[in-house]
Parts: C-alpha cells; structure tokens; sequence
C-alpha cells in the first residue's frame, strides 16, 4: 500500500492566519504510518492499525516567502512499499 494525498493550502483561505485542518477518510484494512517532510504540516494521528479519519493541520503563514499557495505531499505506507 502506498497513498499519496496532495496539500494545497491557500492564504486567502485561511483568514484568521491561525492555518487550517483538513480530514482524510483512509481505508486500509491493516496497519499503517503517514511520511511527510513539509516543516508546516501536522498529521494526527500519524499511524494506525486499520481504517482511520487523519486530520493534516498547516500552520499559519508566518515568515513565509510566498504568500499564494504552498504546496506538499501526504504519503500513507504499510512498510512494504517505498516513497
């Protein structure tokens, strides 16, 4: 198993600057753990033993160059395969 889900985060979108969550529904049926490497990224939880609702939160905008769009990756692995 090997899921990649893509975040695009949006300034305007988020318009109190506090960043923003966003839910994903995975169906796995066996364990897993989330990889990502984007330092505004947060995944709760970040592994599980079956189907789970993941929540990925962003962080606010603070100090960041580009004040459009920033984007990254979510991948979801059981371990057998890799990113």
């Amino acid at each position: 198993m090997n899921i990649k889900h893509n975040i695009k985060h949006y300034e305007e979108n988020d318009s109190d600057g506090s960043g923003d969550t966003y839910d994903i529904n995975l169906t796995s049926g066996k364990p897993w753990k989330a990889l990502y490497c984007a330092e505004w990224l947060t995944v709760t939880p970040e592994s599980g033993t079956s189907n789970a609702t993941v929540t990925v939160g962003t962080d606010a905008w603070a100090n960041e160059d580009s004040k459009n769009v920033r984007l990254a990756c979510v991948y979801f692995t059981d371990g057998t395969d890799t990113v």
